[in-house]
Order: C-alpha cells, then structure tokens, then sequence
C-alpha cells in the first residue's frame, strides 16, 4: 500500500530536527496529502514514533493519501543536556519551513488535490499558530516567505484536525501546575506578559479577527479528544471549539469525544485514529 518512506531535511543545519518523513501511496493518480504534526510536550518526540500511521489509515481506505510526518526542534529535556534547546516560536517556524519546503521543492505538490493538516498535543497549538496567525501576520521580511507557502497549501486544504490539544497556556497551566516546568522552557516563565501572546486567543477576550480568508475553503474541522486521556481534560478543546464557532468556523466544527480511543498517546495507534483520519478524506 505504501512504499518506505522518504527521509527530507528541510533546514540542513539541523538534518534531525528539521526532517521529515514522507509516505507514498504505491498508487499512480493523483492524491490527498495529510500532515501529522507529533506532540510531546515541546520537548520530545519524533517522526519515526508514527510510523504506524499509514497501515491505520489504509484499514479504512483504498483512496490513500500522501503523508507528511515533520520533525521539528525540541525544548530542553534533562535527558539530553547536549542538545540544542529550542524555544518559541522555533517549534511554528520550522514546521512553516517544512510546509515551504513540500510547496517549493517536494515533486509531490503540483499533483496534490486536497490537503488535511493534523496537529496532536502541542502538535495541535503549532497547528492553531500555522492556520490562524501566521497568515494573517504583516509582511516582515523574515515571515513573508513563510507566510507565501503557508497561504498556498491552506488553498488546498479542505480538513483541519486537532487531536487532543493545547490551546490556552494560562488555562493549561491553572488546570495543572505541575506542567509549567515544560512551558517555561518552550515558552519563558513569565505568565503575565508572554503567555498570552504564545496562543491564538485568549479564552476571557472576544476574538480579535477573523478566520483568515485562506480557510474559507474548509469543509470539516475536527476537535478531538481521546476517551481515557490522562494528561488533559477536555477543557483545551471545549475552549478552541468555542473559539472556533467565533470567528466563523460554525458550521464546519466538530466536537469529537468518542473517536480516539485509550490514552493520551494511546489513541495514535488505535484504529479510531484511522477511522478519524478516513472522516476527513471523504
């Protein structure tokens, strides 16, 4: 069904952190692409952990789309003390760069009907900041270019899914204390003045803006939670659907309890994410 993936570095001065992993349908006609964005906290995680990713999918489907698994930098983790540690927004950023990457250089694109683009954990709040801020962001020249290929690719996208997600930093942390640890080092340890602006909305506030116009195309958009998730409740998500409905995605949202089976990270190799990801493609 799929051949072995495809290994690309989209920034060569990290060829680990800035890879990604690419998994072809064995078919010829042209094709859906998916992008998987893993979680794990900003700080670990990696492409290769979803290789099973594909085979759920195709139990599902014999229309199998390309799938793109991006790696990108990580924040400091005790556990490797050598590694470079990234903070924000470098986590956004690099999944832009690969994003740019697919639209510029990826042999893959121009064939390309319809894309669905999924976020897990903080794969899902990098997802938030790749749709709803990064295109509306001015035209500095060191966004500019990313904000080009972003706006491309969400042309084509037709299905938005955020997977057990965080979206509010402020809420997350008043929920559970004990994970600021893993915040202050993606984000800085200042609440007040910057964990705020680290997310696309703040749950007290009215929206500011619109959804961009780049997402008027979207047909279905997905907020999921996983039946026995142990590390957040469904605040997160209640909290982004309204959001959502705000700025004009109403019709087009779905609040999902009951797809993702098991825990947290349980859920991504149980068959309920493959029939989740089949919901999108049809």
């Amino acid at each position: 069904m799929y051949t072995d993936p495809e290994t690309i570095v989209y920034d060569p001065t990290d060829p680990i952190g800035c890879s990604a992993d690419i998994y072809t349908p064995t078919t010829t006609e042209p094709r859906d692409l998916v992008i998987f964005i893993h979680g794990g906290a900003w700080r670990t995680g990696d492409k290769s952990d979803h290789s099973d990713l594909p085979a759920l999918l195709a139990k599902h489907t014999t229309r199998l789309p390309t799938i793109v698994i991006p790696n990108y930098r990580l924040s400091a983790h005790p556990e490797h003390p050598t590694r470079a540690a990234a903070v924000h927004p470098t986590h956004i950023t690099d999944v832009a760069c690969c994003v740019q990457y697919l639209v510029q250089q990826w042999t893959g694109w121009t064939e390309t009907r319809n894309v669905v683009m999924v976020g897990h954990s903080c794969g899902a709040h990098v997802l938030s900041h790749i749709t709803f801020r990064l295109p509306t962001l001015p035209d500095e020249p060191d966004v500019l270019s990313l904000r080009t290929s972003i706006s491309q690719i969400m042309h084509k996208t037709t299905s938005l899914a955020f997977l057990d997600g965080i979206y509010s930093l402020r809420t997350l942390i008043g929920e559970y204390p004990g994970y600021r640890f893993f915040v202050d080092a993606a984000f800085g340890g200042d609440a007040d003045a910057m964990w705020d602006a680290r997310d696309v909305f703040i749950p007290s506030e009215e929206p500011t803006r619109d959804v961009p116009e780049e997402l008027r195309r979207v047909r279905k958009v997905v907020v999921a939670h996983a039946t026995e998730d142990e590390l957040l409740t469904p605040v997160q998500g209640q909290l982004w659907v309204e959001y959502l409905r705000k700025v004009g995605l109403r019709g087009v949202v779905e609040w999902d309890e009951t797809t993702l089976r098991g825990t947290h990270d349980g859920c991504l190799h149980d068959d309920g994410l493959g029939k989740l990801l089949y919901k999108l493609l049809e």
